[in-house]
């Protein structure tokens, strides 16, 4: 009785996690700001992968688009400094 107990409790956190990892990974979407919550999301998203193991999790679609919208927000974030950074050097007639 403990053990189906036990299971189900990390069965839940395991679902809550990756649905935390999905809602947090939209937040990476805005540049700047969003690198902060995309390393979370994928420290987020290593933490339920190691908790999964070989089992299986009903939210793994989340857990997917979690990883890659936050890499996404990664490369965003990336492009957004590179655009400023010319920008700046255009106006200050450096490049």
């Amino acid at each position: 009785m403990t053990d189906s107990i036990n299971s189900s409790m990390q069965r839940i956190q395991l679902i809550e996690g990756s649905l935390r990892s999905f809602t947090l990974s939209w937040f990476s979407l805005i540049p700047f700001v969003g690198l902060a919550f995309a390393l979370f999301t994928l420290d987020s998203c290593s933490t339920v992968r190691t908790q999964l193991g070989e089992g299986w999790n009903p939210a793994q679609r989340y857990l997917i688009a979690a990883y890659w919208l936050a890499w996404g927000g990664i490369v965003l974030s990336l492009l957004s400094l590179a655009l400023c950074g010319t920008l700046l050097l255009k106006y200050y007639q450096l490049a």
